[in-house]
């Protein structure tokens, strides 16, 4: 589903639709399934354009001008929103910090972590780039690292995603799909995550309302599983079996 105008986030049981009002901030959700809408109780204070809700349907999130916002989803009762501390991930270019980006869609995946499809911004050549992000939140705490700056893959139909200025990002099966507008029109892209690369997927009528906001309710399991076995063996002195000071060890990994 995508958000026209406001931000979307859909619930794990496909039940309830989160948005913000774009003019106040004021968060709301939609019943799916008699079409109800319901204040949600809380108002980030001002218009949030991107949102996400986890797998466990707690908690929803929100990206701001280089912050994330978490709030509760509580079927009875008001939601509540907490601001998070963004920490940048250690290791991530000066240019491309997250705290830096003019916030972006995201999306939750089945480890509870966020990707955050972000805006390069500024004024420069490339304020149009593709940046993203991988967030996860320890307590009040949601260190964002850099995943990449989206590129084109090869081929003629897939040079326009440079041109794209990217609103949305969503989960379907196990890909990774983005959307936003170009030269006025409505496209998608799906997204590789091992290159870091965009494949043409749709382009819209031009009469066709532009998405600013992608939701779903699919939780991949992104996560990278590695698997190590290491092993210790003392090599002086020989025949020991305890190390001691100034024994040598050596490790296998």
């Amino acid at each position: 589903l995508s958000g026209i105008g406001n931000s979307l986030a859909i619930t794990p049981d496909g039940t309830r639709g989160y948005y913000a009002l774009s003019t106040t901030g004021e968060l709301r959700y939609l019943n799916l399934t008699n079409n109800t809408d319901t204040d949600a109780g809380a108002s980030f204070g001002a218009g949030r354009g991107r949102m996400g809700i986890d797998p466990s349907g707690a908690f929803g999130y929100a990206s701001a001008q280089g912050g994330i916002e978490r709030f509760t989803t509580p079927t009875a009762g008001s939601s509540v929103i907490t601001s998070l501390t963004v920490v940048n991930a250690p290791g991530t270019p000066a240019d491309l910090l997250f705290t830096a980006r003019p916030g972006g869609d995201l999306a939750v995946a089945a480890d509870g972590s966020f990707y955050i499809l972000a805006r390069r911004g500024g004024a420069g050549a490339n304020a149009n780039d593709s940046v993203l992000y991988r967030g996860v939140v320890a307590g009040s705490t949601a260190t964002v690292g850099l995943l990449g700056v989206i590129a084109p893959a090869a081929g003629a139909a897939n040079a326009g995603f440079s041109a794209m200025d990217n609103n949305g990002i969503a989960f379907l099966g196990g890909d990774v799909f983005v959307v936003g507008s170009n030269a006025g029109q409505y496209e998608m892209y799906r997204v590789d995550l091992d290159t870091v690369t965009a494949s043409f997927v749709y382009r819209g009528p031009a009469a066709e309302l532009l998405p600013i906001d992608l939701a779903s309710c699919v939780y991949p399991p992104f996560a990278p599983v590695i698997a190590s076995v290491k092993t210790a063996a003392i090599i002086t002195p020989v025949g020991a079996t305890t190390g001691q000071v100034g024994s040598i060890l050596e490790y296998t990994i």
